[in-house]
């Protein structure tokens, strides 16, 4: 009879600690879901200055895709301002490397891979990107 009790007290003990509910939980740096949209430069703060018209020659568009990848579209200016048309449009992959911090590497070797520090505001409806102590970015949902 001790035997059969000690048999069932180990098998419930077993049963209760090999199952947790942290199992499925996302393992390393994540990105909040909010990201994975297209966004457009609205303005830009550079050395103190805000920069609130943003020329095309400066513009950038990002989406982020939840399947860990992403686009990048620069701009160029076509008639004295007037117009602004895509310079050049690239994909590569991205991945979560800190929280809410992402690397893109560009699937083209002839760009550069990036580091982003992201925040989302005005209710996620704004993203900021964060390239150096003095340059700051801040991009509207699509």
């Amino acid at each position: 009879m001790k035997t059969f009790l000690l048999s069932t007290l180990v098998i419930i003990f077993i049963s209760f600690t090999s199952c947790s509910s942290d199992d499925d939980a996302p393992s390393g740096p994540i990105v909040p879901s909010a990201v994975y949209a297209t966004w457009n430069m609205s303005f830009f703060q550079e050395d103190g200055n805000l920069v609130t018209e943003v020329p095309c020659d400066l513009d950038i568009e990002y989406t982020f895709n939840s399947n860990g990848t992403y686009s990048k579209t620069l701009f160029t200016d076509s008639n004295n301002g007037e117009n602004c048309e895509i310079s050049v449009s690239f994909n590569g992959n991205c991945e979560a490397i800190e929280d809410n911090v992402i690397e893109l590497t560009p699937s083209s070797q002839s760009f550069e891979q990036e580091v982003l520090n992201l925040r989302l505001i005005n209710n996620n409806n704004q993203l900021e990107i964060e390239r150096s102590a003095t340059l700051l970015e801040v991009y509207d949902k699509n």
